[in-house]
């Protein structure tokens, strides 16, 4: 039986379901929680000291839903990957309703825990299950942090996370092409070379390129080269041979 990306990729649907609901749990809690520390308990001062417990969230989440679910753990990533026909909309109303309820599961244990010492319910302790906001760093932002500004900052990171996780995925792809080739091998034989090409067409533009998100220690450097090295012989291979 001939191997193809769409085979090697595709998830079962239960899969997905308890993938997205452990990752958005794990994810929410985490970062909810440091909220609540901050607020209800005082025990982080900083803005940076909560977005660092965000960071350790994701990353745990990712670690433990990735082999799962691949990670979405946030609807904005499902519709994106839903526009790119990455998934069908069976897939994607699974994503979404698990997101849900792995949000829904941590906001519920997080609000239970820390129910008796919620002395007052206004907008700083509501921000524990929304945006930390306002934080330590609002008094010296509120005078021009207007609504379209905080708008358009949501937009623009909301853009470069998609992006980045695309070409991540790109990446990942032609990784695992290469690999199930063994570099040398037969395209035919295995994956089919209008999937290799369309990869490598769109990878190879990552040629040279360096991404750093300094918030998520995120950087991609030269193993972007190697593997792109890689796919230029494999698809001479793929020439010949044709």
């Amino acid at each position: 039986m001939k191997a193809t990306l769409t085979n090697i990729f595709k998830m079962k649907q239960s899969h997905i379901f308890f993938g997205e609901v452990i990752g958005t749990f794990i994810l929410v809690f985490i970062g909810c929680g440091s909220i609540s520390l901050a607020i209800i308990y005082g025990y982080l001062s900083s803005l940076y000291e909560v977005a660092t417990f965000w960071t350790i969230g994701v990353t745990l989440a990712i670690y433990a839903s990735s082999k799962l679910s691949n990670a979405h753990l946030n609807p904005a990533v499902s519709i994106a990957f839903l526009i790119d026909k990455q998934i069908n909309l069976k897939d994607f109303i699974n994503y979404l309703l698990s997101q849900l309820t792995g949000a829904a599961l941590a906001g519920l244990l997080l609000i239970n825990l820390i129910k008796n010492d919620v002395l007052d319910h206004n907008l700083s302790t509501a921000s524990i299950f929304g945006e930390y906001y306002p934080n330590p760093s609002f008094e010296s932002t509120h005078s021009w942090v207007t609504t379209p500004i905080a708008l358009t900052s949501e937009i623009i990171a909301t853009f470069l996370l998609i992006y980045t996780i695309f070409w991540l995925i790109k990446i990942k792809k032609l990784a695992i092409i290469i690999k199930h080739n063994d570099g040398t091998a037969a395209a035919s034989n295995k994956s089919s070379d209008a999937e290799i090409y369309a990869v490598v067409a769109k990878v190879s533009k990552l040629k040279g390129l360096k991404i750093s998100v300094i918030g998520n220690s995120l950087i991609i450097s030269n193993e972007i080269n190697i593997i792109i090295n890689k796919s230029d012989k494999l698809c001479e291979t793929i020439s010949i041979q044709s």
